[in-house]
């Protein structure tokens, strides 16, 4: 029998626990970037823009499960 390859998820991540704890770490990294900023920075706004429509993205692609529109599966 042919072995088959585990099918990749999010930047080579295979299960869907590594991709779980890859997000909780990028949610977490991008929110404590956000903070620093917001209270380091006067003129915040287009970087804090920028961030939270990372952050949306991330969190739209995830738990929305938007990749899964382009699938054939």
């Amino acid at each position: 029998m042919q072995e088959e390859k585990p099918h990749r998820l999010i930047f080579g991540l295979v299960t869907p626990e590594q991709v779980t704890w890859f997000m909780v770490a990028w949610l977490a990294v991008q929110t404590a970037v956000e903070y620093i900023i917001a209270q380091v920075l006067d003129a915040n706004l287009p970087i804090m823009l920028v961030i939270n429509l990372l952050e949306a993205a991330s969190i739209i692609y995830f738990f929305q499960h938007v990749y899964r529109l382009w699938r054939e599966d």
